[in-house]
């Protein structure tokens, strides 16, 4: 699944890049269209399913215009790293699927720079309050995120495992905040 090849080097940039691309995650990788025409004959499978064909000569080949703007924190491609085995993907698939997502830090910032091309920009705004609500709704409704080191390394296990390994991490940080002095020198 496209969730499954990339991670972004900020987890809240990807946060926000998931809510505005939620449809993205859910992605199949396929590797060609044939793969994806003898899928849809076999399979009784109706139900929604977006697949993206990998070896396909008609992906295009774009460039992002260079933005110089306040708050403009790149686009969303730019802060993407490939999971292992994938990074002959980014300037073909994950560069079509994120398209020109823009990040910008405020909706201020955001909003001046759509009055300056006469639009609003397609972007993921890192401190817009409803947006940061919103995120939040999506994540508990949707169990799809992006990739993450810590996610690779656990999906070796059986949940029961995974499960027990993320309760020791946890515990090991509540352990490290009781441990730390909540004193405030004034």
């Amino acid at each position: 699944m496209f969730c499954d090849i990339i991670e972004f080097h900020n987890p809240r940039i990807g946060r926000f890049v998931a809510w505005k691309r939620q449809s993205a995650l859910s992605m199949v990788l396929a590797a060609t269209p044939t793969h994806v025409m003898n899928f849809r004959k076999r399979s009784s499978y109706v139900g929604p399913i977006t697949f993206v064909p990998v070896d396909n000569p008609l992906w295009p080949v774009f460039t992002s215009s260079p933005v110089d703007a306040p708050g403009f924190m790149g686009y969303a491609f730019d802060h993407v790293t490939m999971a292992p085995g994938y990074e002959a993907l980014k300037d073909t698939v994950v560069k079509s699927i994120l398209k020109e997502l823009m990040i910008f830090d405020t909706p201020k910032n955001a909003a001046a720079y759509g009055r300056s091309i006469g639009r609003a920009p397609y972007a993921a705004i890192l401190e817009d309050e409803d947006a940061q609500v919103q995120v939040g709704q999506a994540e508990r409704t949707s169990h799809l995120t992006f990739s993450s080191p810590l996610r690779r390394q656990l999906s070796k296990y059986p949940v029961a495992e995974r499960i027990r390994r993320l309760r020791a991490k946890i515990k090991a940080v509540d352990d490290c905040i009781a441990a730390t002095p909540n004193t405030f020198v004034h």
